[in-house]
């Protein structure tokens, strides 16, 4: 297996997070419609080893804050970390690297309190009007035109993805030509309409040879469902609605079953040393759009040792 960096440099606003089960999905969608079916079928091969997992996108420089045992603090710590500590989402990238042999939520804590931190570009989600369509006739409706308000993403700072690829499947000259098609027609909701584009550029990086760490453990870097070589620590879970994309996207039952994901950053006890953990997920579709359809669950691991009093 060999790993990457996917930076994205984004052109227009986007809607839809950078998750990455949806990655792998829009990059199967694209693959499909480059070379074929025939060829996607033998990438995916007996669908239960994906040949490349995908992490969620992060604002390049930044990695997800992990989830950590909980900590007491000290009231006159309290007062120093403030309300905001908690809700930190993202850490920086060279920060987190150096801290990996004996992380705990109070050394990431001393760091941010010594001000340390550096905090990553937000982006701007500002309201955008449109109106909503008569699918008959294609014109507005009503005297007003039902004029509604879409909340939309505007950054232009660039967007990290981290991916474990079998280069035995896949070539890096093939990822490149089916992240710049990608990025031509968009990502996630409204492409169709200009949302979601951006520019791709691969480099050769695995931040799990940046350190030197003796593992027991690693912070999930994707959405994701852990799998048997994994035990949850600690973590936050949310449910995903997922729907079809391609050529199934407006045809039969496009929304696919819900499935409950582990938010990027959760921490994972390891039983053995794999490339990447997790689950690829079937039978969330229905009878309809047929059986082959999967959903990838898997993860990109960042190997750290906790404390064993927090295991």
């Amino acid at each position: 297996m060999q790993t990457l960096c996917i930076t994205l440099e984004i052109k227009s606003s986007f809607i839809s997070p950078f998750q990455s089960d949806t990655l792998f999905g829009h990059f199967c969608w694209t693959y499909l419609e480059l070379y074929g079916e025939q060829a996607l079928d033998k990438l995916l091969g007996d669908k239960q080893e994906p040949p490349i997992v995908f992490s969620d996108g992060f604002p390049s420089g930044f990695l997800p804050m992990p989830f950590l045992a909980p900590v007491i603090f000290s009231n006159e710590e309290k007062d120093k970390l403030g309300k905001d500590f908690k809700n930190k989402q993202f850490i920086e990238k060279d920060m987190l690297l150096q801290h990996l042999n004996g992380l705990t939520k109070r050394k990431i804590a001393e760091l941010y309190m010594n001000k340390q931190f550096k905090e990553p570009p937000k982006n701007k989600k500002l309201p955008v009007f449109k109106n909503s369509l008569d699918s008959r006739t294609h014109t507005t409706q009503g005297n007003s035109g039902q004029l509604f308000a879409s909340r939309e993403n505007f950054s232009n700072h660039p967007v990290d993805i981290y991916a474990v690829y079998n280069p035995d499947l896949l070539e890096q000259k093939q990822i490149k030509a089916v992240f710049d098609v990608m990025g031509i027609c968009g990502y996630g909701k409204d492409a169709s309409t200009g949302r979601g584009r951006f520019e791709a550029k691969i480099n050769k990086e695995d931040i799990n040879k940046l350190k030197d760490v003796t593992p027991n453990a690693f912070i999930s870097l994707s959405s994701c469902v852990p799998s048997d070589e994994s035990l949850l620590l600690y973590g936050k879970t949310f449910t995903k609605f997922g729907k079809h994309g391609g050529s199934l996207a407006g045809a039969g039952k496009h929304f696919k079953n819900p499935v409950i994901l582990f938010k990027a950053g959760s921490t994972f006890k390891i039983g053995e040393l794999r490339h990447t953990y997790g689950k690829m997920l079937s039978n969330l579709t229905t009878k309809e759009v047929g059986n082959k359809h999967v959903h990838n669950a898997c993860t990109v691991p960042l190997f750290c040792r906790i404390p064993d009093g927090d295991l």
